[in-house]
């Protein structure tokens, strides 16, 4: 398997450490937290179509942008698109190809 653009200066050796580094960083963090890791057993006996047990709900953006700007932009130019396109439709079906 070819190893990720970024670990390619790694040496074989030296993955596997950066891999289980990640991964004991993750886990310290979580213990500060107070989260429970399942750990690799764990998950592996997990049935896979399971479904959980409490979804987080939210309501949908309307839009994903950095800034409000660029999400007022997103919907000026998507609202330009959507008056183009019913033109368009609207001329096809006048027969004007």
């Amino acid at each position: 398997m070819a190893p990720l653009p970024c670990w390619e200066g790694l040496g074989e050796e030296e993955r596997p450490r950066a891999v289980r580094g990640l991964v004991e960083g993750v886990e310290a963090e979580a213990r500060a937290q107070d989260t429970p890791v399942l750990g690799a057993r764990a998950v592996r006996a997990q049935h896979p179509h399971t479904r959980p047990e409490h979804l987080k709900r939210s309501p949908r953006p309307l839009g994903h942008a950095s800034t409000r700007q660029a999400l007022k932009e997103l919907r000026e130019q998507y609202r330009a698109f959507v008056a183009a396109f019913r033109e368009a439709a609207a001329r096809w079906m006048r027969g004007d190809f």
